[in-house]
């Protein structure tokens, strides 16, 4: 694992950024200019910090801290402590991905296993995982090959693509990984203490290691990184939860007793005309990349959904949304891509899936599961996020199995708004969708 800081804001002379939160903190109880703010405290870096202390978190103003960003370099982490990071949501993150860069064999072992028989065990499991992966990517390349030449001949890297997105369905969650992340410090303080709330030791490594490279550049801004009793008591909660029940299908939504429409209507132009024709007024003229009006945000649709772990690498990008994830189970099938059953690679990909099960109910041990264990995943989405969801995962380039999902969330969210999901599709369909509401 390997934490780096490749970039932090200053102030235009390359000074402190304490000083820039500090000047701010002032900025409402002082009558002088800012930059006559700021110009003073480059005076007095230590008079900045205890100003950071006691105004920022003593009175309680901590959205100051915001005002100080970094640029992150993670290197080397679980996929697995990867859904932990990227589970913060005002932060922003770019992640290598395992769609379009062929996966190497790296994989972290965790400290928490201390047995050697148990490391040779989980050793032999993993390797037996990515040896698959090696194997089957050829394979199912070849499979797209076969079956798509012209797509393959003009676009081969989107064929190639869809041969990696397959594969990895067998490779865990130990899987290593790295990503780029901004992130103001208010937020990164939070990280910090919830990281070290986690029963993981990896979690908890990487926690130290932030702390460790910020408090040398401001110390004064990550004064309660030590979580407490209840945050610890509830992220072990959260890692660890159960699904209470299972849906008989992949997705279901939960159902409103009114009509979604009238009440987005009523917020856009109250008593004016039908539900509809109000809705289609608001949406007319919009285009490909054009937001839908705040006022959808007043209307939210909540799913209950079986989703394997490649998806929910996905879903998870979408932060605006309420995720509530279960943990991976073994009890339900795994998600077996078409391309692996298609090439006869459908049984051996089942027994080392039965191996895998096999130690993961010994242990509870998640950095084990594979991209193709499912979990039960609530989440609540409010209809302006859904334009942007669909838009990027409907699309003829989202990944097959996030593309299922988002058609079956659309479908079912136009069951109970039909109007205000009239222009809801994929990024390709939007012109002809547009066409098809609006003549």
């Amino acid at each position: 694992m390997e934490v780096i800081i490749a970039g932090y804001n200053k102030t235009t002379d390359n000074l402190n950024p304490e000083i820039i939160s500090a000047s701010y903190a002032r900025v409402s109880r002082q009558p002088r200019t800012i930059p006559e703010i700021r110009e003073e405290a480059k005076k007095y870096v230590e008079k900045c910090r205890e100003s950071n202390k006691n105004i920022v978190f003593g009175i309680g103003h901590a959205s100051i801290a915001e005002h100080v960003v970094f640029n992150i370099d993670i290197i080397g982490v679980s996929r697995f402590l990867v859904e932990e990071i990227e589970s913060h949501r005002l932060a922003s993150y770019t992640e290598k991905s395992q769609r379009y860069v062929l996966f190497d064999g790296d994989y972290t072992i965790p400290l928490e296993l201390e047995k050697d028989k148990d490391i040779m065990e989980y050793v032999r499991i993993i390797e037996k995982q990515n040896d698959f992966y090696k194997k089957s990517y050829p394979i199912i390349l070849e499979y797209f090959k076969l079956k798509n030449p012209e797509k393959y001949k003009e676009q081969p890297k989107t064929v190639e693509g869809w041969a990696k997105e397959d594969a990895r369905y067998i490779i865990s969650l130990a899987t290593q990984t790295q990503l780029g992340m901004t992130i103001n410090a208010r937020n990164l303080e939070l990280m910090i203490r919830r990281l070290r709330a986690c029963p993981f030791l990896e979690h908890k490594e990487l926690a130290n290691r932030l702390y460790e490279k910020v408090y040398e550049i401001t110390p004064s801004l990550f004064p309660y990184t030590q979580p407490s009793e209840y945050e610890i008591k509830t992220k072990e909660k959260q890692m660890y939860k159960n699904a209470i029940t299972i849906p008989t299908s992949d997705i279901t939504i939960n159902r409103n007793d009114y009509i979604m429409d009238f009440k987005i209507a009523g917020l856009l132009e109250p008593k004016l005309l039908t539900s509809k024709e109000t809705i289609l007024n608001a949406l007319k003229g919009m285009n490909l990349h054009d937001s839908a009006p705040r006022e959808f945000e007043n209307v939210d649709f909540t799913f209950t959904a079986r989703v394997s772990a490649s998806c929910f690498a996905q879903l998870k990008r979408h932060r605006m949304m309420t995720l509530i994830p279960m943990k991976y189970t073994n009890y339900e099938r795994s998600i077996i891509p078409l391309s692996i059953i298609n090439s006869g690679l459908e049984k051996e990909f089942s027994e080392i899936i039965k191996e895998t099960n096999l130690f993961y109910n010994k242990k509870a041990f998640p950095y084990v599961v594979t991209n193709s264990h499912s979990r039960i995943v609530f989440f609540k989405i409010n209809l302006r996020e859904m334009y942007h969801f669909c838009r990027m995962r409907m699309d003829g380039h989202a990944q097959w199995e996030i593309r299922k999902l988002a058609e079956n969330m659309c479908r079912l969210a136009k069951e109970q708004c039909p109007a205000g999901m009239s222009l809801c599709c994929g990024k390709d369909k939007f012109d002809e969708v547009y066409k098809e509401v609006f003549g």
